[in-house]
């Protein structure tokens, strides 16, 4: 009961709707396995940034905001509006759910957000796959 109680509770997300299909496969089949878990984990809302980690109530984070100071610190807000990332790629008013449901674009969600420095459990994947050093040294403390 409490289980469902607490999926029951999960906020919508676009990966909430529909069964894997052709088009989803295509999202996931070319990256590589960090990059596939890092875009799944954005499209659902469920991945280590401080809003997924405050409402997780993980010790040490005790606010979902980003470190910018610019808004709750989501995939979304990385992506598109953080002040401590660079500018973002895309067309201004280009969608979130556009970006992460497209495979070109889904891609390069998954590369920027590795690359972010803001998860730290991928600093090894970013040094491995993209051989930056950076990374570790820019995530948040």
């Amino acid at each position: 009961m409490e289980e469902q109680a607490n999926i029951s509770s999960w906020p919508e997300s676009i990966a909430a709707h529909g069964h894997p299909d052709s088009k989803n496969l295509k999202l996931y089949g070319r990256l590589r396995k960090a990059e596939s878990s890092v875009l799944f984990q954005a499209r659902t809302g469920r991945i280590g940034l401080r809003r997924f980690l405050a409402s997780a109530r993980v010790p040490g984070i005790e606010s979902g905001e980003c470190l910018c100071g610019q808004g709750l610190e989501t995939a979304e807000h990385t992506l598109l509006a953080c002040a401590d990332q660079p500018p973002p790629h895309w067309e201004p008013g280009t969608r979130f759910e556009e970006l992460v449901s497209e495979a070109e674009t889904a891609a390069v969600v998954a590369r920027q957000l590795i690359r972010s420095g803001k998860l730290r459990q991928y600093s090894l994947a970013a040094q491995l796959l993209y051989n930056t050093e950076e990374v570790a040294a820019s995530g948040r403390e």
